[in-house]
């Protein structure tokens, strides 16, 4: 791949594939499935907004399960065996941006998301889209998204050569992908429409309801105007 300086993070479910249910469902089934009591199913009020942080809380906080590698292991099998039973497409235009992106910008990538890794791949090679299995991170080995992010921005340092880029931008489909980017520091992007309202409300400067509404040239903008 071309050395870039700058850098385009993705987040996937809602954002490149419209898995978002889908992928709900299949996390509420496994974790009863892992032994899991009652719990509450809105799982965006969890501290991080991640699978291995929500399975931790909910298995060993709430039912008391050991949420061991071992565990972590059956858990992911088991949700990729349930997920895998769907259908699923991308959020309208995903697979042909984010390949302008790569072939027409000044831009690197990388996909940073809360899901564990299987899935997530699946997810990707769904709609089309294959790069170095070093610019996907999930939630494997870690908890928060801020940890995810850091690792897949320092993954893609790596694959581009470079020691640090100049700009970064997030595209995320939820506030807590707002609220993350804007927490470290980084310009951001709202895509889809389910949480449209709730972004514009809290201030960010651009939205998108599919990626056929996104003009490339906002990535540059957004670098020279640090929105």
């Amino acid at each position: 791949m071309k050395q870039k300086k700058n850098l385009v993070v993705f987040d996937i479910d809602g954002t490149l594939t419209d898995t978002t249910q889908i992928h709900h469902k299949a996390l509420i089934e496994t974790l009863y499935r892992m032994g899991a009591k009652e719990f509450d199913h809105n799982f965006a009020k969890a501290k991080h907004y991640t699978d291995n942080w929500v399975a931790t809380d909910v298995l060993e906080r709430i039912s008391g399960v050991l949420f061991d590698a071992a565990a972590k292991q059956k858990f992911e099998d088991i949700f990729f065996e349930l997920f895998v039973k769907n259908t699923f497409t991308e959020v309208k235009g995903a697979r042909e941006a984010v390949y302008a992106i790569v072939n027409h910008t000044d831009y690197a990538i990388c996909f940073a998301t809360g899901s564990f890794r299987k899935p997530a791949l699946h997810k990707l090679k769904g709609i089309g889209l294959a790069f170095p299995g070093e610019l996907l991170v999930a939630s494997n080995h870690h908890v928060s998204r801020e940890e995810i992010i850091e690792t897949a921005i320092k993954n893609a340092q790596k694959v581009n050569g470079v020691a640090q880029f100049e700009h970064i931008i997030s595209i995320g489909d939820g506030p807590w992908d707002m609220t993350v980017a804007r927490g470290m520091g980084y310009d951001f992007i709202g895509m889809g429409e389910q949480h449209r309202d709730e972004l514009l409300q809290n201030g960010i400067k651009k939205h998108c309801n599919n990626w056929n509404e996104l003009d490339l040239d906002v990535l540059k903008n957004m670098k020279q105007m640090n929105y």
